[in-house]
């Protein structure tokens, strides 16, 4: 009877409470304000270091990227090639070395098996026949200086002369210029031709050849001038009363032939003044060649040619270690962790562009149940705290996740690899790490804590103040985040007074 009694006193005390409680709260309700913010979902992970080693790597020489292979969190083997330049050019160089070098050693060969008298009647020949073409190569420099004099004598003293009085002693042309100073300047220009002409005409056939084309082409390039000058002259001229449109056109023509005479003389005489200095080249090269084969295979001549094979040897050699140099190759194995070649791009040499870990880093693992395995993907953040380190937060990344599960305990689950940031040289092997992986991130929404949310059978809803009057208002929500925080997609607007549930208050 008496235990019948207290358990009626606490009930009618507990009923009393409720009752009380809720008729203040119905005429005080707890609310909070719908804001615009960020909601965060992580997911935490709880697993175990594990020594790695990182290798940083970059190219000895610079260049451009020709071929990129993985990308962050492939796994490469020792040996693998990561990034390659372009090596275009150092491959024809090779072939070209190669080419050189084959050439010298079929040189050296004939050294070795000694002079006969059929490679010195060779020889013989081929100086013959480069002095042949040495004396033709004269003559035609001959002719071209002999045609340069007469053409640009005709092509002063006939073609141009027309415009002057008195053109050799004291020239004045026919017609009126406007600009008195290129009136001027073109009689100034022709009294220079005189005295030219009569020193050209002079010279002797003695005189060596290349100071006769040096005369001869110092002599038409101021005869260039001049008719430069005349054109200036007969191009400025308007018709008038004393001259005709048709006597202008004449002027034109002629000045525009002359013109184009003496530059066709500047081109002749240059071309076969090359072609002298070549046929000289070639008959010194043939003059060579036969006093060495009449001389005959020295001691001397073998280990020079020999010299000569060794050293486009060792140019191959230095072109081949460039080549090698072109590669990026992994030294170990294990996964990239950087990677920033791009295809087409220019780099430097021992900048930093390709990361691979494994032995002698630290990394985490854990496991995530299948659950969340869907909220966090391979780069995203994570944060790090040891047990051994209280108080101590480290950055991390998500490395890689299993594409296969591990059952553990009758739970599927998915094994993760995390990297850190930074080494520190106080972790060690086997430490536990708690780890929270930032997964998805929404900023700029509408948020409101948790438990103002009413989830009921009928579908989820807040009850909000509209006006002065509460009303049960259907929202959806989107992403739930770590602090309990809810994404609200529809329903509630930033700045909606939310009633907070009476189960909470």
């Amino acid at each position: 009877m008496k235990k019948l009694l207290i358990v009626a006193i606490l009930a009618a005390a507990i009923v009393g409470g409720v009752l009380w409680y809720v008729g203040h709260a119905k005429t005080s309700p707890q609310t909070v304000t719908a804001i615009r913010g960020t909601v965060v979902s992580k997911v935490s992970i709880t697993g175990k270091t594990k020594a790695v080693k990182s290798v940083d790597l970059g190219f000895q020489v610079g260049g451009k990227v020709a071929t990129v292979t993985g990308d962050v969190g492939t796994e490469v083997s020792a040996g693998d090639t990561l990034v390659t330049l372009d090596s275009a050019e150092l491959q024809a160089n090779l072939l070209q070395a190669a080419a050189n070098r084959d050439s010298e050693e079929a040189k050296l060969t004939d050294l070795q098996n000694g002079t006969t008298p059929q490679d010195v009647a060779i020889a013989q020949a081929q100086l013959a026949s480069a002095q042949g073409q040495q004396r033709d190569a004269q003559q035609a420099l001959a002719d071209a200086l002999t045609s340069a004099y007469t053409g640009a004598d005709d092509s002063v003293h006939t073609d141009t002369d027309g415009f002057f009085t008195n053109p050799r002693t004291d020239p004045h042309l026919i017609f009126d210029l406007t600009d008195s100073q290129l009136a001027i300047n073109i009689r100034q220009a022709r009294q220079n031709l005189e005295p030219m002409f009569s020193a050209w005409s002079a010279l002797s056939a003695a005189t060596s050849s290349e100071a006769l084309v040096a005369t001869v082409n110092r002599d038409l390039l101021q005869i260039q001038a001049y008719t430069s000058l005349l054109a200036q002259a007969v191009n400025s001229l308007s018709p008038t009363s004393v001259v005709s449109q048709t006597t202008i056109s004449g002027y034109k023509a002629t000045v525009s032939q002359t013109r184009s005479t003496i530059s066709g003389l500047i081109s002749s005489v240059q071309a076969a003044a090359k072609q002298a200095n070549d046929a000289d080249d070639a008959v010194d090269v043939a003059t060579k060649q036969l006093a060495a084969k009449q001389a005959g295979n020295t001691p001397d001549a073998i280990r020079a040619q020999t010299a000569r094979v060794s050293q486009f040897a060792a140019q191959m050699a230095t072109i081949q270690a460039q080549l090698a140099h072109t590669s990026l190759v992994s030294p170990i194995s294990g996964q990239i962790t950087r990677q920033d070649a791009k295809v087409g791009q220019i780099v430097s040499a021992a900048q930093t562009l390709v990361s691979v870990m494994t032995e002698g880093n630290f990394e985490i693992d854990g496991y995530v149940p299948e659950i969340n395995v869907g909220k966090i993907a391979k780069g995203d953040a994570a944060s790090v705290t040891f047990d051994a380190f209280p108080g101590e937060t480290f950055d991390g990344t998500l490395l890689s996740i299993d594409p296969a599960e591990t059952v553990i305990d009758g739970i599927t689950n998915f094994k993760v690899v995390i990297i850190l940031a930074k080494k520190d040289s106080r972790l060690r092997n086997g430490l536990t790490a708690n780890v929270d992986v930032v997964g998805q991130q929404k900023n700029d929404v509408v948020i409101l804590p948790s438990y103002a949310i009413v989830q009921r059978a009928d579908g989820t809803y807040v009850e909000k103040y509209v006006g002065t009057t509460i009303e049960t208002v259907p929202v959806s929500l989107g992403l739930i985040g770590q602090d309990k925080s809810v994404e609200v997609v529809s329903g509630v607007t930033p700045g909606d007074v939310v009633v907070i549930p009476f189960a909470t208050q």
